[in-house]
Protein backbone atom coordinates (compact mmCIF):
# COMPACT_ATOMS: atom_id res chain seq x y z
CA UNK A 1 0.00 0.00 0.00
CA UNK A 2 1.39 3.33 -0.97
CA UNK A 3 1.60 6.12 1.47
CA UNK A 4 -0.35 9.20 0.53
CA UNK A 5 1.20 12.52 1.24
CA UNK A 6 -1.13 15.23 2.29
CA UNK A 7 0.28 18.66 1.66
CA UNK A 8 -1.46 21.80 2.58
CA UNK A 9 -0.36 25.14 1.27
CA UNK A 10 -1.20 28.03 3.51
CA UNK A 11 -1.52 31.42 1.92
CA UNK A 12 -1.53 34.37 4.24
CA UNK A 13 -3.20 37.27 2.52
CA UNK A 14 -3.00 40.84 3.68
CA UNK A 15 -6.18 42.43 4.98
CA UNK A 16 -8.58 43.76 2.29
CA UNK A 17 -7.75 47.39 3.10
CA UNK A 18 -4.08 46.74 2.35
CA UNK A 19 -4.99 44.90 -0.84
CA UNK A 20 -7.00 47.92 -2.01
CA UNK A 21 -4.10 50.21 -1.17
CA UNK A 22 -1.63 48.02 -3.09
CA UNK A 23 -4.04 47.78 -6.00
CA UNK A 24 -4.46 51.57 -6.20
CA UNK A 25 -0.68 51.99 -5.94
CA UNK A 26 -0.17 49.62 -8.88
CA UNK A 27 -2.82 51.47 -10.91
CA UNK A 28 -1.18 54.79 -10.02
CA UNK A 29 2.25 53.50 -11.11
CA UNK A 30 0.93 52.14 -14.39
CA UNK A 31 -0.86 55.41 -15.14
CA UNK A 32 2.28 57.42 -14.40
CA UNK A 33 4.37 55.12 -16.58
CA UNK A 34 1.96 55.76 -19.46
CA UNK A 35 2.13 59.47 -18.71
CA UNK A 36 5.94 59.39 -18.63
CA UNK A 37 6.03 57.67 -22.02
CA UNK A 38 3.70 60.29 -23.51
CA UNK A 39 5.76 63.12 -22.03
CA UNK A 40 9.09 61.69 -23.09
CA UNK A 41 7.86 61.16 -26.65
CA UNK A 42 6.13 64.54 -26.76
CA UNK A 43 2.66 63.07 -27.33
CA UNK A 44 0.60 65.95 -26.00
CA UNK A 45 -2.83 64.62 -27.00
CA UNK A 46 -2.28 61.41 -25.03
CA UNK A 47 -1.10 63.31 -21.95
CA UNK A 48 -3.88 65.91 -22.27
CA UNK A 49 -6.51 63.17 -22.12
CA UNK A 50 -4.89 61.74 -19.01
CA UNK A 51 -4.70 65.17 -17.36
CA UNK A 52 -8.40 65.67 -18.08
CA UNK A 53 -9.17 62.50 -16.10
CA UNK A 54 -6.55 63.06 -13.40
CA UNK A 55 -5.80 66.82 -13.11
CA UNK A 56 -3.45 66.38 -10.14
CA UNK A 57 -1.09 64.33 -12.30
CA UNK A 58 0.14 67.50 -14.00
CA UNK A 59 2.42 68.10 -11.00
CA UNK A 60 2.89 64.47 -9.94
CA UNK A 61 6.39 63.17 -9.26
CA UNK A 62 6.67 60.44 -11.87
CA UNK A 63 10.33 59.38 -11.85
CA UNK A 64 12.70 58.08 -9.20
CA UNK A 65 14.38 61.52 -9.34
CA UNK A 66 11.01 63.14 -8.52
CA UNK A 67 10.71 64.75 -11.94
CA UNK A 68 7.37 66.22 -12.94
CA UNK A 69 5.85 66.27 -16.43
CA UNK A 70 7.50 69.64 -17.05
CA UNK A 71 10.93 68.28 -16.09
CA UNK A 72 10.45 65.44 -18.59
CA UNK A 73 9.31 67.82 -21.34
CA UNK A 74 12.33 70.05 -20.70
CA UNK A 75 14.74 67.11 -20.80
CA UNK A 76 13.10 65.75 -23.95
CA UNK A 77 13.18 69.18 -25.60
CA UNK A 78 9.46 69.07 -26.34
CA UNK A 79 8.77 72.80 -26.54
CA UNK A 80 5.09 72.57 -27.47
CA UNK A 81 4.46 70.07 -24.69
CA UNK A 82 6.29 72.28 -22.17
CA UNK A 83 4.34 75.38 -23.23
CA UNK A 84 1.04 73.55 -22.81
CA UNK A 85 2.05 72.42 -19.33
CA UNK A 86 3.17 75.92 -18.32
CA UNK A 87 -0.25 77.28 -19.30
CA UNK A 88 -1.93 74.78 -16.98
CA UNK A 89 0.41 74.86 -13.98
CA UNK A 90 0.40 77.14 -10.96
CA UNK A 91 3.44 79.16 -9.89
CA UNK A 92 4.01 76.66 -7.09
CA UNK A 93 3.92 73.74 -9.52
CA UNK A 94 6.33 75.49 -11.89
CA UNK A 95 8.79 75.95 -9.01
CA UNK A 96 8.84 72.25 -8.02
CA UNK A 97 12.35 70.85 -7.79
CA UNK A 98 13.40 67.31 -8.52
CA UNK A 99 15.56 65.18 -6.22
CA UNK A 100 18.77 66.90 -7.32
CA UNK A 101 17.32 70.35 -6.74
CA UNK A 102 16.51 71.43 -10.30
CA UNK A 103 13.34 73.09 -11.47
CA UNK A 104 12.18 72.34 -15.01
CA UNK A 105 13.45 75.81 -15.97
CA UNK A 106 16.94 74.81 -14.82
CA UNK A 107 16.80 71.72 -17.03
CA UNK A 108 15.56 73.76 -20.00
CA UNK A 109 18.40 76.25 -19.47
CA UNK A 110 20.86 73.36 -19.28
CA UNK A 111 19.47 71.99 -22.55
CA UNK A 112 19.85 75.43 -24.18
CA UNK A 113 23.42 75.70 -22.91
CA UNK A 114 24.19 72.25 -24.28
CA UNK A 115 22.81 73.33 -27.66
CA UNK A 116 24.99 76.45 -27.69
CA UNK A 117 28.08 74.48 -26.66
CA UNK A 118 27.54 71.92 -29.41
CA UNK A 119 26.53 74.49 -32.03
CA UNK A 120 27.87 77.93 -31.01
CA UNK A 121 26.46 79.53 -34.15
CA UNK A 122 22.96 79.06 -32.73
CA UNK A 123 23.65 81.73 -30.09
CA UNK A 124 24.03 84.42 -32.73
CA UNK A 125 21.84 82.91 -35.41
CA UNK A 126 19.07 85.30 -36.37
CA UNK A 127 15.51 84.20 -36.97
CA UNK A 128 12.36 86.05 -37.89
CA UNK A 129 12.79 89.83 -37.83
CA UNK A 130 16.56 89.28 -37.76
CA UNK A 131 16.57 88.72 -34.01
CA UNK A 132 18.71 86.35 -31.97
CA UNK A 133 17.15 84.14 -29.32
CA UNK A 134 18.24 86.67 -26.69
CA UNK A 135 16.45 89.46 -28.57
CA UNK A 136 13.27 87.42 -28.65
CA UNK A 137 13.60 86.63 -24.96
CA UNK A 138 14.22 90.27 -24.09
CA UNK A 139 11.30 91.49 -26.17
CA UNK A 140 8.82 89.04 -24.75
CA UNK A 141 9.67 89.21 -21.11
CA UNK A 142 11.25 92.56 -20.28
CA UNK A 143 7.92 94.29 -20.59
CA UNK A 144 6.38 91.97 -18.03
CA UNK A 145 9.24 92.06 -15.54
CA UNK A 146 8.77 94.26 -12.53
CA UNK A 147 12.06 96.11 -12.92
CA UNK A 148 12.78 99.03 -10.64
CA UNK A 149 13.03 101.54 -13.45
CA UNK A 150 13.40 102.10 -17.15
CA UNK A 151 17.20 102.33 -16.82
CA UNK A 152 17.39 98.66 -15.90
CA UNK A 153 15.37 97.74 -18.99
CA UNK A 154 17.61 99.92 -21.13
CA UNK A 155 20.74 98.30 -19.76
CA UNK A 156 19.40 94.82 -20.38
CA UNK A 157 18.27 95.70 -23.91
CA UNK A 158 21.63 97.22 -24.75
CA UNK A 159 23.37 94.04 -23.54
CA UNK A 160 21.12 91.93 -25.76
CA UNK A 161 21.63 94.25 -28.74
CA UNK A 162 25.39 93.63 -28.64
CA UNK A 163 24.84 89.97 -29.55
Amino acid sequence: MSKMKNEIEILVAPPPSLLRQQSSDVIWRIRHLELYRAEFKGKWETAKDMYAKFPDDISARITKRNDTALHIAAIGQHTFFAKELVLRMTSEELALKNEIGYTAFCLAADTALDLVQRHPETAISRGRDKETALHVLAGKHLASLDLANQNQRGILKSCFNKC
